[in-house]
């Protein structure tokens, strides 16, 4: 629902929930096809402005890491 996804970004998460909702909204944002160095930086701000602590950069890169080679190999070997 639209609304869930602008109520995420808008008020970001605490401790116990970083995670979960950066893999999340690079789920969404891969499954739209944006490309994955975007989402990346993407998720690396909301981070940043969002969630509270922010949890560090390399935590960030392993996620999005994670669920973009997930999203690649669910689309298959001719759709990369």
């Amino acid at each position: 629902m639209p609304e869930t996804w602008r109520k995420l970004v808008a008020e970001g998460v605490t401790e116990g929930r970083r995670n979960e909702a950066i893999a999340r909204l690079a789920g969404h944002l891969l499954r739209k096809h944006i490309d994955p160095l975007v989402v990346l930086d993407l998720c690396r701000t909301w981070n940043a402005c969002r969630c509270r602590p922010p949890p560090d950069d390399a935590e960030i890169v392993r996620t999005v890491n994670s669920i973009a080679s997930r999203e690649i190999a669910r689309r298959g070997p001719n759709h990369g």
